[in-house]
């Protein structure tokens, strides 16, 4: 189905497509899957503009690319990402399969990491926001964006290693660390907000920055930046589990509109952080995250279907007659790659099909026309 008035597939599914038929190769050793896989990175590459930027849509099945649409005008930003971190991995993979091919996916990886280092703002400089300091330097004033485009530098310097890739990683995860705000009982209870615009606003769609950090941490052996993903994980992700997820907060939390895509999110920094610990508590807390997938949510509805492979697109309530039962690519993608995650990890896997057997709900409604006036200066 295509997306009204932009067009008929996007690098930002397509990108994440191929994560998937490569980590599905990785474990199967399908050549079917290898092929599709090529088939998206020739994608990826063909949406990448002249100066290393991207496109995201095209427009009809002759290829025509949507120059100017909202979501798919020439930038460095999520579909950039995306499609850096597939070409990352994909040179990965057809490195020693197809060095050539390979040569191909390197080549357009490294004109993207040119522009991405073109984009940057000089590193240490700070913005001030309702008295809080705000690195300046961050991705597009996104922590999130930021740590996805510090995914695909990992992808890229974990089999290649070189300078400028570890320099980019360096900037953009110290700006993600240094952008964490709140502790277990002051808003946001530790989270990195999600823009730098705000200092209240977290999302749960594309906020990596746990993942980020405590890749990125493992990777370049820097602790900071694991505390810091542990921080996060520790109290807020770990409110989460304890609670109900949540779609956003913006101070008022919002648990309609739960999405594949944020958990996603919880599960992959919770493995990472594992690979960075040691700990098997984060495989634990992984694995119980994993289960929104099979009923562990507000709904108590399977949001995969294994019939089919599909991932359901959303929950907007705490009843079955408030889920989304359409599958949109970005949510059987998520829940496939999620899933991939979990399936073989011993520990993880245990713990997906739990189920709560009682539930208090941490909330309570407040009608305003109950409270009364007082003088004052409110904190």
């Amino acid at each position: 189905i295509d997306a009204s008035g932009e067009g008929i597939a996007a690098l930002d599914d397509v990108a994440r497509a191929a994560l998937v038929y490569l980590a599905y190769y990785e474990r199967t050793k399908d050549s079917l899957a290898l092929d599709q896989a090529r088939r998206l990175l020739n994608f990826t590459v063909y949406m990448q503009a002249e100066d290393g930027e991207y496109y995201n849509f095209v427009l009809d099945r002759e290829g025509t690319i949507n120059r100017d649409g909202i979501t798919s005008y020439k930038s460095w930003g999520w579909w950039a990402a995306r499609g850096q971190w597939a070409l990352a991995a994909g040179y990965r993979i057809f490195k020693e399969l197809d060095p050539i091919y390979a040569g191909l996916l390197q080549s357009h990886y490294l004109m993207g990491e040119e522009a991405l280092a073109n984009k940057l703002s000089p590193p240490g400089t700070y913005n001030e926001l309702h008295g809080t300091r705000v690195p300046a330097w961050l991705l597009g004033d996104g922590s999130d964006v930021s740590a996805l485009a510090v995914l695909s530098l990992a992808e890229y310097q974990a089999v290649a290693p070189n300078d400028r890739t570890k320099d980019l990683i360096i900037a953009l995860s110290d700006a993600i660390a240094a952008y964490q705000l709140g502790g277990p009982a002051d808003y946001p209870f530790a989270a990195h907000p999600s823009s730098a615009a705000s200092t209240a606003l977290w999302h749960a769609w594309g906020s990596h920055q746990c993942h980020a950090l405590a890749s990125a941490g493992l990777l370049l052996q820097r602790s900071d930046w694991i505390e810091s993903a542990q921080r996060e994980a520790d109290i807020f992700y770990g409110h989460l589990l304890a609670s109900d997820f949540l779609n956003q907060m913006a101070v008022v939390p919002v648990r309609s509109g739960q999405i594949a895509y944020g958990q996603q999110i919880l599960v992959s920094c919770f493995q990472a952080l594992a690979a960075a610990t040691g700990s098997q508590t984060y495989l634990q807390y992984a694995g119980l995250a994993a289960g929104w997938f099979y009923g562990n949510n507000m709904a108590r509805v399977a949001m995969y279907d294994p019939a089919t492979g599909r991932g359901y697109d959303g929950i907007q309530g705490p009843s079955e007659f408030r889920v989304n039962r359409n599958a949109g690519a970005e949510s059987t993608i998520e829940a496939l790659y999620t899933l991939m995650k979990i399936a073989d990890d011993p520990v993880a896997s245990r713990y997906m099909h739990y189920r709560p057997v009682s539930v208090e709900t941490p909330y309570r409604l407040v009608e305003a026309e109950d409270g009364q006036p007082v003088p004052g200066k409110p904190a």
